[in-house]
Formats: C-alpha cells, sequence, structure tokens
C-alpha cells in the first residue's frame, strides 16, 4: 500500500503537518511519516528534525542527539534546531552542552519561550539559580502578546521594578482578571520582599486559573520564603504530578521538606538530583546541608567539599 506522501492530494508542507501532529499521540508514527517524507524529498530538514523530535520522545536521546547535532552543523542559524537539541542534551544530562545549545536558540531568536523555559531549567540543574531566574523572566516576557504587558516583563527583566509594577497596576485596573498581570506584579512585589503582598496575588491568579503553572510555582515559592513549607508543599505536590522530572519543583521541595524537619525525605530527592545532574554545586551544597541536619556530618563535609571543587571560584549558598 502506497504511503501518504505517495498520494497525489498530498503536499509537502501538510505532510510534514500531519508528522509534526502526530509527535505527541505517537513519536512512532511521527518517525514514520518523516522517514516517508525523506523517501520522497531527500535530505529535507523539517522532516529530519521530526525525526531527532520523535526520538527524544521515545526516549532513544544517543539518536536524537546524532540526528540533530548533524542538523544543527548544516543549519546553524535555526533556533528552532538549537531549542530542540537543546532539550535533547537536558534530557540526556549533558547540562553544559544543553546550556550552549539553547543559549544559541534564544541569540538566533529572542522571542522562542520555549527556549528560555528549557534555558531556565538547565540554570536551575547547573546551580546558577540567578542566571536561572533572568531566564524565566525573559521566558514570560517572549510569552505575553499585549503590548503593556510585554513593556513590563521587559522592565522585570531589567531589573527595574518600580515601573513593571506600575505598568501593571494600570493595566489590572482596567483588566482586574488579567491573571498573567497579576503572576508578574505579584513577581515584583516578592522580589520587593513584599511577600504577603505577592501570597495574595497569586491566590486570587489560582482561584482565577487553577492550572497556571507558573503562578503555583512562583506561589510556593512565596510561600517558603515566608517559612510556610507545609502549604508549599501542596502546590509542589500539584506540580510535580504534571511535570515529576522538574530539576526545581524537586530541589525547592527538598527545601521545603528541610524547614519542615523531613531531613531524609529531603536528602533521598537530592541524591536523586545529584544521580541526575552530578555537576550542579548548589545541589552538592543543599545535600551537604540536610546530612549535617541529621548528623551525618562526613557526609555533609564531602558534599561541602564536592560543592566547592566544582564551583572554586563562586560563592555558593543553599536555597533555604
Amino acid at each position: 500500500m502506497a504511503g501518504p506522501l505517495a498520494q497525489p492530494a498530498g503536499t509537502l508542507d501538510q505532510a510534514l503537518d500531519r508528522a509534526l501532529r502526530l509527535l505527541a499521540a505517537s513519536p512512532a508514527l511521527a518517525e514514520r511519516h518523516a522517514h516517508e517524507i525523506l523517501s520522497v524529498v531527500p535530505g529535507e530538514p523539517r522532516a529530519r528534525l521530526v525525526i531527532g523530535m520523535a526520538r527524544r520522545r521515545l526516549g532513544d536521546f544517543d539518536g536524537a542527539r546524532e540526528s540533530l547535532e548533524l542538523l544543527a552543523a548544516e543549519q546553524p542559524r535555526s533556533a528552532q534546531i538549537a531549542y530542540e537539541l537543546g532539550e535533547t542534551l537536558l534530557a540526556s544530562r549533558d547540562i553544559p552542552a544543553a546550556i550552549a545549545s539553547l543559549r544559541r536558540a534564544t541569540r538566533l531568536k529572542r522571542d522562542l519561550a520555549p527556549a528560555w523555559r528549557a534555558l531556565a531549567d538547565a540554570l536551575a540543574a547547573s546551580g546558577e539559580l540567578e542566571a536561572a531566574d533572568r531566564a524565566y523572566a525573559e521566558m514570560t516576557r517572549a510569552s505575553v502578546t499585549d503590548p503593556t504587558l510585554q513593556k513590563a516583563a521587559q522592565a522585570l527583566c531589567d531589573d527595574r521594578l518600580d515601573a513593571a509594577e506600575s505598568l501593571l497596576r494600570d493595566h489590572l485596573q482596567a483588566n482586574p482578571t488579567g491573571v498573567a498581570a497579576m503572576r508578574m506584579l505579584a513577581e515584583a512585589a516578592a522580589r520587593l520582599g513584599r511577600y504577603g503582598e505577592a501570597e495574595a496575588l497569586l491566590d486570587r491568579c489560582l482561584e482565577l486559573a487553577p492550572g497556571f503553572e507558573a503562578a503555583r510555582y512562583n506561589q510556593a515559592l512565596v510561600l517558603f520564603r515566608q517559612q510556610k513549607s507545609g502549604a508549599a508543599v501542596g502546590h509542589l505536590n500539584h506540580l510535580l504530578a504534571i511535570e515529576p522530572r522538574s530539576p526545581r519543583y524537586r530541589r525547592l521541595l527538598a527545601s521545603c521538606l528541610g524547614l519542615l524537619a523531613e531531613h531524609e525525605r529531603a536528602i533521598e530527592i537530592l541524591r536523586e538530583l545529584i544521580a541526575e545532574f552530578p555537576g550542579a554545586p548548589q545541589i552538592w551544597l543543599d545535600l551537604g546541608r540536610a546530612l549535617r541536619a541529621v548528623g551525618r556530618c562526613e557526609e555533609a563535609a564531602d558534599a561541602d567539599d564536592k560543592a566547592a571543587a566544582l564551583a572554586p571560584h563562586r560563592a555558593l549558598e543553599p536555597l533555604a
């Protein structure tokens, strides 16, 4: 039986669109469609990109990396290819290479919000928390389309918190149920140390939009900063049910558990993170703190030494 591309009614763009739509439901079928495209149009870069994307979703990280690295070398100006390669490198735990590829993607296309999100996750995994926060702010900027919110997001990225706050309050006065603006205003308030105000804004935000994951993470962090770790854990469990491998969700959960004196569970989470990201000095430092809390001082000193060796020229501080 002839494949879809052998049928005269189908165009190349239609065939590529079918392959892309299949990625979420059936990566294996998407890869097969992409190979069919290549049998008709050898070397088609978009079909080869689908193959790399499908292989990553199937857990074949080596195969995905091989395909995407070759494609990235041939298409060095493609932000999408750099992003997909970065996601693959992140999934295969090559954090330095993932950061490099994702930075290239964001340089090539500054408004590529998924690349900023992946870059932020990679930076968080490596312990570069300030850089991760900047990347998350860029993700927010890239995600909004309202001109006022774009200006406010840019002000947040530039650390012009007063300007951002003024723009966002004006926007909310005209649009009182605008959850994107509400979350951004809460971020500004939290960065100014006004955690109670940020918490109230995020409560309202989640009341209006319970599925707003960025707002829920912000709320968990705001609660943690106020020593309300029990409430923060509830939000983090909700987020981890959606994204169980998120390094920033798991690291914050470990810190919350530490404040709740659930040190052994925190140690378990941190050891899992270190197994995945052994080159992350901040996580080693978190582990040292948790081990010291249960009296395992020799192991704690070893973890501290590992953190120092990984970041000899950086001042490290645990999240808590």
